[in-house]
């Protein structure tokens, strides 16, 4: 028999609010008593629910960004490596990888240049 679920309207308007200060998920489900599959699973049956998610996703990577720049800017004394290692792993941050070369392809081989056009031989 399927229970009836504990999800009420009003947890899409509250649930932004409750990442505003970093939270992650899984401080969220604590804070409201559910599980995270429980949580994951109201993000897709209710979509108010996932868009409150969205945004909370947003307040709580804004407020780590400030944390790193207060950090950046010595207003407040972090630990560099484990922000980073945090916006790596949280928010799906990267290091940039630029790639250029000045190298030139040319194809000379007139063996090749006679096989083109040509169907099946």
């Amino acid at each position: 028999m399927a229970r009836l679920s504990t999800y009420k309207k009003e947890y899409a308007e509250q649930l932004p609010a409750m990442f505003e200060n970093g939270e992650s998920v899984i401080e969220v489900c604590a804070n409201m008593g559910i599980s995270r599959d429980t949580f994951y699973r109201w993000c897709k049956e209710h979509k108010r629910f996932n868009e409150a998610y969205q945004r909370g996703l947003e307040l709580s990577e804004a407020w780590w960004e400030k944390l790193g720049r207060a950090g950046s800017l010595g207003t407040q004394k972090i630990n560099a490596v484990t922000w980073i290692f945090n916006m790596k792993n949280r928010f799906k941050w990267s290091d940039r990888t630029q790639i250029e070369s000045e190298s030139a392809i040319s194809i000379t081989s007139p063996m090749f240049v006679d096989d083109i056009g040509k169907d099946g031989e």
